[in-house]
């Protein structure tokens, strides 16, 4: 459109026509009851005018400056900004117009005149400071960096410098010192800044300023408006400055000169220019109308926009809910310490405000999080937060009330912005800050209100807060429980919503002053400390959502007794005064709490999912620390149902996993109203078995808020957009601010304003990654679009490493198999090939019709697309002939990929790792036979777990590429089951034969396994999502355990009655210390006993557990698991006991046969092991099973996992866990007397020594590169190992090392001719056959000589010679080894030589050392121990003889066999019945009381210790000892 008319003289007639061209235009579209908004100098798109008044004034004062495109007047235009004209000097990628535009909005500039081009006519008027900024930066757009530069203005370098700072967190300093070595390396002419300070002022005019407020230092006031230049508080009369030290005249006439400083300082951050600017802008324009326009609507709720509060609010206020760009906010505030010093009390508080109309990706970011008050320290404002919120609350009813003109950058008009504040975000403590309802005593739960079930605990002295059958139906049994509970019986119903309504009605009348020193204010009903300053904003009444160590000790068993309930945990007083406190059903003992905390500590959990919380866990002492609060939000719904599955009872562990389940069933990101009921009838029934469990003293605040946060979530919709996670992130970025220590809150403001105005300028950086467009860690990367087929697609990419392979024939034929058979376009030619089949042979099995559908399919379909192709049927593409023609035999293996947001490792990097990512889950359609002859088979979804084993890439013709993963599978059957808390176990050590182990990689979902600690190869699984995912797709059933961000297990709690235990046997607690000695020295014998039965089994009998049963099953449980342990050893693999890592190319050619794996001793079990014995040195001379012995030691050498490669030395090698690892397992493997450690080891260490000497002659040479080495890795070498290795071996002081041990080896030219043998067999077959002790001379001759009798070489018969003459010649003694030594000297370091491994001197000289010490006893405590079985032997025959006479008295005081005391209380006067109190009497001293216990049988049949009780004795369970 021609516009050359504008600048002409405005009485032409040329500008008359040109006026009345653009008036017809703008009142035929865009004039509202006959009124358009004048574009003149004077009203500056700001009022509303008639056609007569727009031509009068467009006529005397012209158009606004700038006002280069008509687009607020009906002009069609792609882009809505008016266009400056900035050169075609630049390519930078970077949007330096829309910048300016969106940033300094035309209504800010009010005078542009371009005065430079000749065709404007210059203003009328002065430009105001808004317009000399926008020129100021304008005029650095267009100038150049340095002389010559096209890619970078002024304006643009700056701004990518200070995107750099703001995102790195560089310091002012360090930003300053970059400038001016910029400026010092740059050519002469460049324009840099000289510091962090002029850059700055030279971008200022792209951000958006706030406004400085002074306030009374005791909260009770703001000076603003009537206020405004008072100098003291007109409530608490305290001056508004701070005091001058100077007191002299000379002092005031400078004080007088001086600025004062004011005590206090609000910074107000205006809302209404923020807001706006997210319109204006043309990034965020459009996502402001996504909660009406791109929300999915289909019942689910995934937004606050589906809850029924946003819903509410829009029926009643319709005017404002018809314009879909009004704005919801929520509010936030907390307070934090700006320093890092913790011992400083200072706390900072600001308020900030979320937008919720963007989208769920984008809502909760900090980017869009406006701060809009910045409340100062030291001290919190407290009840008086409200004195500070008034400038916001002026805002908020005037964006409601009135509105604001703004402009929409992606509808290209304007509109009258409104504004609403839905709800507030605070944790508990600031609630009663923003309520004014007091969060503390009596009545603290807002919710409740007046209703609120409390009760003061006098010992405690808190109160706690129960009551919670009253949310049950009201003919729940619960109800009418009175023991379990409270002693009462509850017939009252759950207390009904308070509104807003109900509160204005309660604090009608109620006026509150605010400030510190204010104490005159009246006390207000219940809990509320004053009256909302929220309730200013008209529509705040009508919102439906208000949201506004150990706990068992001395004092709560006495609240207990106080109220008279649960009398077993009442306090024990004895005679003496001494009080004993029963242990509760909920105490762990030392075991569990070492189960529970080994479970934290052991499970590695997926990249992203949470930090690493191992780190927090200790378990010896067990105990769980320094925990952050996302680490608590994932121990809460994930990881504590997993670590409380193998303690406690069922009736304390099933409440507390349902709570877990409750949270992680609230926390989903996609809810649904019928879900959330069920939650809210849910968690009312797992609180009251909470009552029933923990005391009343457990019971504080926080733990009763849970039973409404359901109803919470059903009206305010997902939880995600209203906790206070993201919010403490953000203040931790707030706090990063700081530079100035001494004023923190300007330092905050400052940081804050550069942070806003790099995050608008970053969404025009195109070619830069900034936070707006930065990819996420686990992106999938770009998608091909240049292919057709989908299975090309390929979507994903891989980390790190590529391996070159190729492929077997049964591998490529596999993975081929399955990508045809999971390629959608082949469907038809499968169902025409099994058809073909069937009709071939009618009389085939269907099973059998499978078998040859799966084994000739490909080959028949390579054919066919041939066969068609020559005849040009069906359009075959170049994809499909690629596909049919198969994959290359060269492909690639990749060790860790990313797809669909989810990050896949294989398991062999995973040792090292803190992370798991090598679990996969695929729901897969089975065709399921009941027999072989089944001739219906059932075709259902079958679950299938997995462990990522390999990721292959097939490569096609064409370059067309598929990624597959190759997994270990476990299917459903024996291999899968749920215990009975509902968790899902596999075991994962027992993997399926399949022949199919291939998935595509885009069908991989992720899983990851926890250990069961008791049940060795059984895993827990637990389901996960990609972090990053928002599911926003249409649902038409209610499956909401799909959208769960992590799934651990689907069990529910019973709704029974079932009494409860509250006494936990088997537990010590609270006990006199004198009873653990006494306790341990019965221990002791009870453990003699069963040690000297031979291990047998103990029969066990139904009787209630005690202290020492549970001490028993501790320890037979560790047996139980070294028993599993020995059982999996059956079921290891090759891979599992060396590490197969992959083969490389340009590895040396290897023998066709590998090392031993020795796959049956691994099977062997501790009734089929074998023994082995040894001689007095400590060496085995098991003829028999030495070489099975030695082989199996070498595959331990072999064995990374316990003995790694990458260790210079053997003695370097840990000793705890690795070398306790091995010697366990030869142990369990094979009967080693004690004392043979040694041997074992050092055995292991030269067989490791050999493998690293033999790895280096094969697959090493110090001629080629560190790269070229590296490549060449062994099989069944881990990868890491062979790098650390092959550095150490062309490092210097690896060269050093292989000199001298070459040095060392030329001085050893002898080589014996023993074979496997070794030394001491040799020497044991020597001392056979010629009835003595060989001499060493003699031991030379047979073991450097040949099977024929002669010497190995020329050296040996020399040195053979030469020992024979000497001692012919009587010049060394009769035995022959003083010639030895004589003529080959002694052995190094002590060592005697031709002895074996491990002899030294003084093993042969006949002192035997320390480390023999204990082979020695080993023999002479089998002697005792056959002794000792004589003596228990004559003592049961003494003990049964006394029975059967019922003569008590000789059984002294040990305990039996099954720990319990013989009844010997036959004192008491009345006869002894089953389930009786009992007082146990000494049996050395009957007048001294031993123990409490109660009566459990009396039947003489009653077996105990393999032994009937007979008529005089009675089994009695002791439940409090008496020392």
């Amino acid at each position: 459109m021609d516009r050359s008319w504008m600048y002409k003289f405005r009485g032409s007639k040329e500008y008359e026509n040109g006026l009345d061209k653009l008036l017809d235009i703008a009142f035929e579209k865009e004039s509202v009851n006959g009124k358009i908004v004048c574009p003149c100098k004077k009203c500056k798109l700001g009022d509303w005018v008639d056609r007569v008044t727009a031509k009068d004034h467009l006529t005397y004062h012209g158009f606004l400056n700038g006002y280069a495109r008509w687009f607020v007047h009906g002009e069609a235009s792609s882009s809505t900004r008016p266009t400056y004209d900035l050169g075609d000097n630049f390519d930078n990628g970077n949007d330096m117009q829309g910048i300016l535009h969106d940033g300094i909005c035309f209504g800010r500039v009010e005078n542009y005149s371009d005065d430079n081009d000749g065709d404007g006519i210059p203003g009328d008027e002065e430009p105001n400071n808004d317009a000399k900024c926008f020129y100021e930066l304008l005029k650095n757009a267009e100038k150049e960096l340095y002389p010559g530069c096209k890619k970078y203005s002024q304006l643009s370098a700056i701004i990518r410098l200070f995107h750099i700072k703001c995102l790195n967190r560089v310091s002012n300093k360090g930003f300053t010192d970059l400038l001016e070595f910029i400026k010092d390396a740059f050519p002469v002419g460049e324009t840099f800044p000289k510091s962090y300070y002029e850059a700055k002022k030279m971008i200022r005019g792209l951000g958006l300023s706030y406004n400085k407020i002074h306030a009374c230092p005791n909260d009770c006031m703001l000076y603003r408006k009537e206020y405004e230049n008072d100098t003291e508080c007109h409530v608490c009369k305290t001056s508004r400055y701070l005091e001058d030290k100077d007191s002299d005249a000379v002092g005031e006439a400078l004080s007088k000169k001086k600025k004062k400083v004011p005590a206090k300082v609000l910074r107000h951050f205006p809302l209404i220019p923020r807001l706006q600017r997210l319109f204006m802008s043309s990034k965020t324009a459009y996502f402001m109308r996504w909660h009406k326009e791109g929300r999915t609507e289909d019942g689910y709720m995934r937004h606050p926009a589906d809850s029924p509060a946003w819903k509410t609010f829009d029926f009643r206020n319709r005017d404002f809910a018809e314009e879909t760009r009004n704005i919801r906010l929520g509010l936030t505030s907390d307070g934090f310490n700006p320093f890092r010093s913790l011992n400083v009390h200072y706390s900072t508080w600001p308020v900030v405000l979320i937008p919720y109309n963007l989208p769920p990706w984008m809502c909760m970011k900090q980017e869009y999080f406006f701060l809009s008050l910045l409340i100062p320290g030291p001290t919190m404002p407290g009840n008086n937060l409200d004195v500070y919120l008034e400038p916001l609350i002026e805002e908020l009813k005037l964006l409601w009330e009135v509105g604001v003109n703004t402009y929409d950058a992606s509808m290209n008009r304007n509109f009258n912005m409104r504004v609403a504040l839905l709800w507030t975000i605070s944790d508990f403590p600031a609630l009663a800050n923003l309520s004014g309802w007091s969060t503390k005593g009596e009545f603290a739960c807002p919710s409740c209100h007046k209703d609120t079930c409390s009760r003061w605990l006098r010992y405690s002295g808190k109160h706690c807060y129960m009551g919670h059958r009253r949310f049950l139906a009201s003919d729940h049994p619960f109800r009418k429980d009175k023991r379990s509970f409270n002693g009462f019986e509850e017939h009252d119903k759950a207390p009904s919503q308070l509104s807003r309504d109900m509160v204005l009605r309660e604090l009608d009348g109620h006026t509150h002053t605010f400030g510190k020193l204010n104490n005159d204010n009246r006390k207000l009903p219940y809990n509320w400390k004053k009256r909302s300053i929220f309730f200013e904003l008209p529509y705040w009444k009508g919102n439906i959502l208000r949201l506004d160590k150990s706990k068992d000790h001395a004092k709560a068993r006495d609240d207990l007794q106080e109220m008279g309930i649960r009398p077993e945990l009442h306090p024990i007083v004895d005679e003496s005064g001494k009080r004993y406190y029963p242990p509760p059903c909920f105490l762990m003992n030392r075991a569990e709490k070492e189960i529970f905390c080994g479970v934290l500590k052991q499970i590695k959990v997926p990249d992203g999912y949470s930090s690493n919380i191992s780190k927090c866990i200790s378990k010896k002492p067990p105990k769980i620390f320094g925990l952050k609060s996302h680490d608590n939000h994932i121990l809460m719904q994930q990881l504590f149902p997993l670590a409380l599955r193998r303690v406690l009872t069922k009736q304390v562990r099933a409440p507390l996993i349902d709570l877990c389940n409750f949270f992680r069933g609230l926390c989903s990101k996609v809810l649904h109203a019928r879900e959330l009921i069920q939650l809210e009838r849910r968690i009312a029934l797992t609180l009251c078995h909470l009552e029933r469990i923990f005391p009343p003293s457990f019971f504080d605040i926080m733990v009763h808020l849970p039973i409404h946060l359901a109803t919470e979530a059903r009206l305010a919709g997902p939880v995600q957009y209203r906790w206070m996670y993201p919010v403490e992130r953000y203040l931790s970025t707030l706090k990063a601010y700081v530079r100035n220590r001494s004023r923190p809150e300007g330092s905050i403001a400052e940081g804050y304003l550069a942070e806003e105005c790099v995050v608008f300028c970053a969404r025009y950086l195109d070619d830069v990654e900034t936070r707006s467009n930065r990819a996420t860690r686990n992106h999938d990367g770009n998608i091909d679009t240049r292919v057709e087929l989908p299975m090309f697609v390929n979507p994903g990419r891989h980390l790190r490493g590529v391996n070159i392979v190729n492929w077997d024939v049964d591998t490529m034929k596999r993975a081929h198999q399955y990508v045809l058979f999971n390629c959608e376009i082949v469907q038809p030619f499968l169902s025409e090939h099994r058809e073909m089949i069937r009709n071939q042979n009618p009389r085939l099995r269907i099973r059998d019709i499978e078998r040859i559908h799966n084994e000739t399919f490909a080959s028949w379909f390579a054919n066919q697309v041939q066969n068609m192709d020559f005849v040009n049927e069906r359009g075959i593409s170049d994809e499909l002939r690629s596909l049919a023609q198969g994959p290359n035999f060269i492909g690639k293996r990749y060790k860790r990929f990313i797809i669909n947001g989810i990050r896949f490792h294989v398991k062999e990097i995973e040792q090292r790792r803190k992370t798991q990512n090598s679990g996969v889950v695929v729901i897969a359609k089975t065709t399921s036979y009941s027999s072989a002859n089944d001739r219906n088979p059932v075709i259902g979804d079958v679950t299938y777990y997995g462990v990522l084993k390999e990721i292959v890439e097939l490569e096609y013709f064409l370059s067309r590429k598929v990624v597959l993963f190759k997994c270990d599978w476990v299917g459903q059957g024996r291999m899968q089951r749920q215990d009975e808390n509902g968790f899902t176990l596999v075991d994962l050590s027992r993997p399926m034969n399949t022949g199919e182990p291939f998935i595509l990689a885009s069908q991989a979902q992720q899983v990851f396994y926890a250990e069961d600690p008791i049940d060795k190869g059984w895993h827990v699984v637990i389901k996960t999502a990609p972090r990053d995912c928002f599911d926003m797709d249409r649902r038409e059933e209610i499956y909401v355990e799909d959208y769960l961000l992590s799934e651990t297990c689907t069990g529910d709690i019973s709704d029974d009655n079932e009494e409860i235990r509250w006494v936990r046997e088997g537990v010590l607690q609270f006990v006199h210390p004198l009873f653990l000695v006494w306790f341990e020295r019965q221990l002791l014998i009870f453990l003699k006993m069963v040690k000297t039965r031979g291990g047998k089994s103990i029969r066990q009998s139904t009787r209630k557990s005690t202290a020492c049963d549970s001490a028993q099953a501790s320890h037979e449980r560790a047996h139980n698991d070294t028993q599993v342990l020995t059982q999996q050893s059956a079921h290891v693999t090759q891979s599992s006991i060396e590490p197969n890592i992959g083969i490389s190319g340009g590895r040396k050619k290897r023998k066709a046969r590998g090392p031993t794996l020795m796959p049956k001793v691994w099977g062997q079990t501790e009734e089929t092991r074998k023994r082995i014995s040894f001689n007095k040195f400590g060496q085995p001379n098991d003829k028999e099973h030495m070489s099975t012995f030695a082989h199996f030691l070498g595959t331990l050498a072999r064995n990374g996992k316990y003995a790694p490669l990458n260790v210079l030395r053997w003695d370097k090698v840990p000793e705890k866990p690795n070398k306790e690892q091995m010697l366990q397992i030869v142990k369990d493997k094979f009967e080693i007397p004690l004392g043979c450690e040694d041997y074992i080891l050092q055995s292991i260490g030269k067989k490791w020594r050999n493998l690293k000497t033999t790895l280096k002659a094969k697959y090493f040479d110090s001629k080629l590169s560190l790269d070229e080495n590296l490549r060449n890795v062994p099989n069944r070498v881990n990868e890491s190992h062979w790098n650390d290795l092959v550095k150490h071996w062309l490092s210097k002081e690896g060269i050093e090392a292989s000199k001298k041990n070459k040095e060392s080896r030329s001085h050893q030219p002898y080589t014996h001719h023993t074979g496997q043998r070794g030394f001491s067999i040799i020497r044991e077959m020597e001392h056979e056959k010629l009835g003595h002790e060989p001499t060493l001379l003699h031991m030379f001759m047979t073991c450097y000589s040949k099977k024929d009798g002669t010497p190995a070489n020329a050296l040996v018969g020399e040195k053979i010679e030469q020992m024979k003459m000497l001692h012919a010649s009587g010049a060394s003694s009769d035995n022959g080894n003083d010639a030895y030594y004589k003529v080959i000297g002694n052995g190094k370091y002590g060592r005697v030589n031709l002895y074996g491994l491990g002899v030294k001197a003084a093993d042969v000289n006949g002192t035997v050392p320390s480390r023999k010490a204990s082979h020695h006893a080993a023999l002479q405590l089998q002697a005792r121990n056959e002794e000792l079985q004589k003596e228990l032997n004559e003592l049961r025959s003494i003990v049964r003889e006394n029975r059967m006479q019922g003569n008590p008295s000789d059984s002294s005081n040990a305990l039996t066999p099954n720990n319990h005391v013989q009844a010997s209380t036959s004192v008491t006067q009345s006869p002894i019945e089953a389930g009786m109190d009992v007082v146990l009497l000494s049996i050395t001293n009957p007048s001294e009381k031993v123990a409490l216990g109660k009566v459990c049988s009396v039947d003489p049949s009653t077996e105990v210790g393999d032994e009937e009780l007979g008529p005089n004795w009675c089994e009695v369970t002791i439940q409090v000892p008496i020392v």
